[in-house]
């Protein structure tokens, strides 16, 4: 296990030029090129403004600071994840590792993981 990130040519091509596609496919892209394969793969997104009636998970950047806007005044992305493993003991830290990575570049929104 680790948080390595997979070399693939899209991802090196939008680093390069900072090209941020806001699009399903790249930020599905962007989940599945982390070291998560094993445990879950996202299937779904929901952009709302409201919190899902789900329950919260502890952030693993505590130390980061909010930034420009609260995360209280953001609109909120939950992204749906399925188990690959079911009942894997590690599923959900894999869920709330990729929040996390996400929350540092899609700083608009506030990211939730859901289990599907």
């Amino acid at each position: 296990m680790t948080n390595h990130k997979r070399d693939t040519f899209l991802g090196r091509f939008s680093a390069g030029f900072g090209v941020r596609l806001m699009t399903k496919a790249d930020l599905f892209r962007r989940i599945m090129d982390l070291d998560i394969r094993e445990y879950i793969k996202v299937v779904g997104y929901e952009i709302s403004e409201t919190l899902p009636a789900i329950p919260e998970a502890e952030s693993m950047n505590w130390f980061i600071p909010e930034g420009l806007i609260p995360f209280n005044h953001r609109r909120f992305l939950s992204l749906q994840f399925e188990t690959v493993q079911s009942e894997h003991y590690l599923t959900g830290s894999m869920i709330n590792f990729v929040v996390s990575q996400l929350q540092m570049e899609l700083m608009e929104y506030y990211l939730v993981g859901v289990r599907v």
